[in-house]
Order: structure tokens, then sequence, then C-alpha cells
């Protein structure tokens, strides 16, 4: 993960300009761009109003019983998740031990559960004091890593995502863990997707241990893995075909493998494996 310390300018940037801008200049591998985009980045964090307009248009949808593109734990600020890069805003509330629904908020915030991201983004403190992150840098790049496996891990303190710091992470290179924020607050992200990361996969790890002891659902991967972990379990001669193409064409490793033993077992289970089309 990399800091850089932002400006003291109270210079604001309209969103729309600074993504037509980032549009030109990155092309999804090259990182280093990302330290060129810092100053204009923070000063987009310095545009309040930007985000207050389009939380006003996201209650008129609301009201008028539209679409909303309001989540739980962001709102898309300027472009969209087709056209990548994109500026999003991410809520985090403070939340209490006490209240019923500490394990849900956890969960849904990745409060407390050390993780990678399968995506390099950068981020910067956009309203409220920020929440404190714990910081571990992955000493080798990992590819087609899978539940159970070991790694090594350096760790890089603990931070505070504020208004005068901008973060850099980088896919598959960084595990951090986010603490509650002590009141509400918001962080502005330009995420830096690259079309390989559909296909990548974000990490839960045991950093005492330096285990990868889960996937995220909310990964393209995950989703992936889970239809052909069904698959392995119902279906016809055709399935089993169909997931021997996926073991034999996909340059993916997680998704190779679980394909070729999801083909092996269903070959080896041919008598044990109800037929989808019978059963139903």
């Amino acid at each position: 993960m990399k800091l850089f310390a932002a400006t003291d300018s109270d210079r604001t940037k309209d969103p729309a300009e600074f993504l037509d801008h980032v549009w030109t200049v990155y092309d999804g591998e090259d990182l280093d761009v990302a330290a060129s985009l810092v100053d204009d980045f923070r000063c987009v964090a310095n545009n309040r109003e930007a985000l207050l307009s389009k939380l006003h248009s996201q209650l008129r949808g609301l009201a008028t019983s539209k679409f909303s593109q309001y989540k739980q734990t962001s709102i898309l600020l300027e472009g969209t998740r087709s056209k990548l890069p994109y500026l999003r805003a991410n809520i985090w509330p403070a939340i209490s031990a006490e209240s019923p629904s500490y394990a849900d908020f956890c969960k849904a915030y990745s409060y407390y559960f050390p993780h990678s991201h399968n995506f390099s983004f950068l981020t910067t403190g956009y309203f409220g004091p920020g929440y404190q992150t714990d910081i571990w840098g992955l000493v080798s790049e990992p590819c087609g890593l899978k539940v159970g496996d070991d790694i090594a891990l350096n760790y890089e303190g603990r931070h505070e995502l504020s208004n005068s710091t901008v973060m850099l992470y980088e896919a598959n290179k960084d595990v951090h863990v986010q603490y509650p924020p002590p009141r509400l607050s918001l962080s502005l992200n330009l995420m830096l997707y690259r079309e390989i990361d559909k296909y990548t996969t974000q990490y839960f790890v045991d950093t005492g241990s330096g285990r990868v002891v889960g996937t995220s659902s909310q990964s393209p991967g995950y989703r992936r893995l889970t239809l052909i972990r069904l698959a392995e379990l119902i279906g016809t001669e055709e399935t089993t075909e169909l997931l021997d193409a996926i073991a034999k064409r996909t340059v993916y490793p997680d998704l190779r493998e679980a394909a070729a033993t999801a083909t092996s077992n269903r070959r080896r289970w041919t008598r044990e494996v109800a037929s989808f089309q019978e059963a139903s």
C-alpha cells in the first residue's frame, strides 16, 4: 500500500471532469500514473456539493419509485460500473458492540475481517473522522490462491483514513482490516479496475497464521465458483462436458482447478449423482 500526503489546498474539482482525465491517462496496467492523480483526486474530495447533488438525485428517485444506485455500503458518485474506472463514496457507519445488528454490520463493512482486494483503488477521507486500518503487504503476489493456502505477510502499521492522506491499494498485493470509526464517515474511492479483475477473487486472511481462510461473496470469482459447485452436484452428462470444457479452456487458475475437480468428481460419481432432469 502506498501513502500520499494530501495538499492543504481547499481547491475543488468536478468529479466528471476528473474522471474524463483519468480515462485518458490510465490504461489499466500502469499504476504509477496514480501518483499523478493524487492532488486532483483530493480536490474532488473537497467538493462536497457533488455528493450532495448525487444524494438529492437518489432521494428524488426514491420519492418517485425510480431505480436508485444507492447501496448499503456505497454511492456511485460518477461514471458507471460498466466503464472503468469510476468514482464512488463509501459509507462507514459507527456501530456499537451492544447493537443487535453488530454482527451484520461488521460483515457488510468487513470490520475486523482482514482481507485483500481483487482491484486497485485510490481512497481518501471525504466526511467525518474516518476509520483506522491495519495494513499488511503480501511478500509475493499470489496467483490462484485457495482457502487454506499459506501466504507471507509484512506488517506495515496502523493508519487513519482522514482527509490529510490519500492511500493507494494495489490489487492482490495489500491486505488490510478496517475498524468502525467513532462517528459516521465517508471515503472517496477512485476504482482502478482492469478487465482481468472481473476474474479474480477477494480473500479473507488470518494475519496471525498467515493463511487464507475465506473468499468474499461480493467478488465475481466467488459467484463463478458457486456455480461450479452447484454443477458438480446436479445435472446431466452435458453438465459434465461443459465443466470439462471450462477446465481445458479457461486461463484463470481458480476456475480451471474448480472445474477440473468438479469434472473428475462427476465422472467418479456417475452412478451416484442424480440427473437433475430426471429428479425434476
